[in-house]
């Protein structure tokens, strides 16, 4: 367990990042990825003064934002973001300047609101999963759902996010696996769960040992996908 702790994200390779060469069309957050970034548009996104590299992608009146694992890029939720595009919502992704910063993903989801997005629900893994919770606590109206993939309750010196997830009103979605040791052994999704105080508070745990994006492309990805779509579709306006 001890080293586990404060790693923020899986130990395995990550097998989202593609080696194809970079798509020149695509946005400057996309430009690692594959050619399919090519149909996503630049989002104009300022946090602390700073502009962001962020991209946006579909049209519809329901937004998400998607907040990066430590060890991630944007380039890890393009096959679900897609998705939930082709499903008539406005999506984005975003490199951060200040990894898992909650300002910044506030910010990347008021950029998205100004594009025409009614409602935002907020998805994000490991250390992204902390800033989603951080985020939603936070909110002020901006952030309608959150998703919170593999979150650890502490990271290196970063606080017990204990405290944050007590103020969480929006509606909540935690997601994790029963043997994954960054998350004591889905003990500290538990426990995020279980102090949350929003009306609408839906926790999955799947078996396996599955840490942040991974939880969305292996043997339960297909689980986790759907439960993540039904949970929108029932939390986030249309």
């Amino acid at each position: 367990m001890a080293a586990l702790a404060g790693c923020g994200g899986s130990a395995r390779p990550q097998t989202t990042a593609t080696a194809t060469p970079p798509s020149s069309s695509a946005p400057l957050a996309l430009t690692s990825c594959a050619k399919a970034a090519r149909a996503w548009r630049t989002l104009a996104v300022r946090a602390d003064g700073e502009a962001l590299d962020a991209a946006t992608l579909g049209a519809g009146r329901a937004g998400v934002v998607f907040a990066n694992q430590s060890d991630g890029d944007p380039c890890d939720w393009l096959s679900l973001a897609s998705e939930l595009a082709r499903r008539a919502r406005r999506v984005a992704v975003f490199a951060y300047a200040a990894p898992g910063s909650a300002d910044e993903v506030l910010a990347v989801a008021r950029a998205l609101r100004k594009t025409g997005a009614r409602s935002v629900a907020l998805i994000g893994a490991s250390t992204g999963g902390r800033a989603v919770i951080e985020a939603a606590a936070q909110s002020g109206g901006t952030v309608a759902a959150a998703v919170s993939l593999s979150a650890e309750r502490s990271v290196g010196r970063r606080p017990d996010i204990l405290p944050v997830a007590r103020r969480v009103r929006v509606a909540s979605l935690y997601i994790g696996s029963r043997d994954d040791g960054y998350t004591t052994f889905g003990r500290e999704t538990r426990q995020l769960h279980r102090v949350t105080p929003a009306r609408v508070n839906r926790m999955l745990l799947v078996p396996g040992d599955d840490h942040g994006v991974d939880l969305l492309s292996d043997a339960n990805g297909p689980r986790v996908r759907a439960a993540i779509i039904d949970f929108l579709d029932a939390n986030t306006e249309r």
